[in-house]
């Protein structure tokens, strides 16, 4: 588990459905490192099956709430319109 800093602000993201063959998951934790954020995995669940779908819930932190705005709006636009997977913050 990372400490979190003294000044940080954070949210949880959860993300169900084909989130791991379509590279959505990955692409959004790449997201999140690349815009200065860290995360935590608190819960996964990876589908057995390929027709199973996956789900997974992350504690997303970031230095300042401006910070973490802008990399929950780059999450969200992560896969094309035609296929999205649910997503909810909290």
């Amino acid at each position: 588990m990372r400490e979190q800093a003294m000044h940080t602000v954070h949210e949880v993201m959860e993300m169900s459905g084909h989130i791991i063959d379509s590279w959505t998951l990955p692409k959004a934790w790449d997201t999140i490192m690349d815009r200065g954020g860290n995360f935590d995995v608190e819960e996964i669940q990876v589908g057995a099956t390929k027709d199973d779908t996956s789900y997974v819930r992350i504690k997303v932190e970031a230095p300042m709430m401006r910070c973490l705005n802008r990399l929950f709006l780059s999450s969200n636009n992560l896969v094309p319109s035609s296929y999205m997977p649910m997503m909810f913050i909290r």
